[in-house]
């Protein structure tokens, strides 16, 4: 373990022909309670994170940078939060296909409905055409 700080207040003492290295008691203090208030804020932290609620409005008022799904699931696995927000996407992206299928649909049948005034209208025509010959024919 890389502890340099402690290594360079490290002495020896002998005592019944064991060799302990020590350091000093105030400086041992220190380190237990940066230990202690490191764990604290780690608690509070977990804590945190386990409420997807809390996640997200710490993350919209600026307290989360940006929301690292990894750490998070590295500490208490999947992350409801994520879990709800992946299924909101698959369910989001679902309708969409959904949607574009039937707009699709619409617009073939739009186009089949246009085809079909079409081919009344020009129906029609020949209709009003022949009417006309015959009573041209009728007047000869």
């Amino acid at each position: 373990m890389n502890t340099p700080e402690t290594d360079k207040r490290v002495w020896s003492d002998h005592s019944e022909g064991i060799l302990h290295e020590v350091v000093e008691a105030s400086f041992a203090r220190r380190l237990e309670r940066e230990r202690d208030e490191a764990r604290e804020k780690l608690a509070r932290i977990e804590s945190l994170l386990l409420d997807p609620h809390a996640v997200f409005l710490n993350f919209l008022h600026g307290k989360i940078a940006k929301l690292d799904w990894a750490k998070l699931e590295h500490i208490n696995g999947p992350h409801p939060a994520r879990v709800e927000c992946d299924e909101a996407r698959e369910k989001a992206e679902r309708y969409r296909l959904e949607a574009n299928a039937m707009m699709l649909q619409r617009d073939e049948a739009q186009n089949k409905l246009r085809l079909g005034k079409l081919t009344i209208i020009s129906q029609k025509e020949e209709i009003e055409l022949l009417r006309q010959q015959l009573i041209e024919a009728r007047n000869k």
